[in-house]
């Protein structure tokens, strides 16, 4: 007999940062300012992910894949049959993607393991 096994992606909400004052700065050493504007300088992590759309959007999937395409998301497979755009993206793209008309959700995209 054959298990199967699947990873499962956990999507996690974006959040927005909270806003900072000045009390925060005051705080905060130099050393560790520092540090912050190198990690927000430094290249975004590009991720590979899947985009769910509704059912009305599937029969526009290749104009959608347009639209998302000029939110960073570079296109690797459009399949109108299963409503499904796969491609990748920069992390901080990743909320603007699932904003977009037509999108459900946005999946990170895993191998999946069968054993």
């Amino acid at each position: 007999m054959r298990k199967e096994s699947q990873k499962v992606a956990k999507l996690m909400p974006l959040q927005a940062p909270l806003a900072k004052t000045a009390e925060d700065d005051n705080n905060e050493s130099e050393s560790a300012q520092q540090a912050k504007k190198a990690t927000l300088a430094a290249p975004q992590n590009w991720l590979d992910v899947v985009v769910i759309l509704d059912d009305a959007s599937t029969a526009d999937s290749s104009k959608i894949a347009q639209a998302l395409a000029q939110t960073g998301l570079k296109i690797g497979n459009i399949s109108p049959l299963t409503g499904t755009i796969s491609g990748r993206c920069p992390s901080s793209a990743v909320g603007l993607v699932r904003k977009h008309a037509g999108v459900v959700s946005v999946e990170i995209d895993q191998v999946m393991e069968t054993r």
